[in-house]
């Protein structure tokens, strides 16, 4: 029997699609940062530094996630759940400096980033609910004996 990671396909799909899409806007925000680095590397700071390694492991989280969806490894949905927190938690974190910030941001701006909050928090419950478990059955035999 083939191994199953959702008990849909549109599922797959769908965590497939998002997870493509994603690595492509984070291997274009890291390869700009590093370009960003080697261009003016004196006024580089510690936060940019710091942002410049959680996109790297953000990075290298989704590829080892469609990595994992497309050997259909049981391990698959733990790293889909890390990967998926952790991107709420960056994106909510700004969205938080940003209200407390002196500086005004484009409601355009703040509506991406509560937009793809909750994305991220249905594709979360989604991989969640939908996910493939096999019944396992340990004592079937002693079903109807006496002990």
């Amino acid at each position: 029997m083939k191994s199953k990671i959702f008990k849909h396909k549109s599922m797959t799909r769908a965590v497939y699609f998002f997870g493509f899409f994603m690595l492509l806007i984070l291997g274009f925000a890291t390869g700009d940062t590093y370009t960003l680095f080697k261009s003016d590397s004196e006024g580089v700071t510690a936060g940019e530094y710091f942002t410049s390694a959680f996109l790297s492991f953000l990075f290298m989280l989704c590829f080892i996630s469609l990595v994992c969806l497309l050997i259909k490894s049981k391990k698959t949905i733990p790293v889909l759940n890390l990967f998926y927190g952790s991107l709420f938690i960056l994106l909510f974190g700004v969205e938080i400096i940003n209200v407390f910030s002196a500086e005004r941001v484009a409601v355009n701006d703040q509506g991406i980033i509560i937009g793809v909050c909750c994305i991220l928090l249905v594709l979360l419950y989604l991989i969640n609910k939908f996910r493939y478990g096999e019944i396992k059955y340990e004592n079937i035999d002693s079903i109807g004996l006496e002990e």
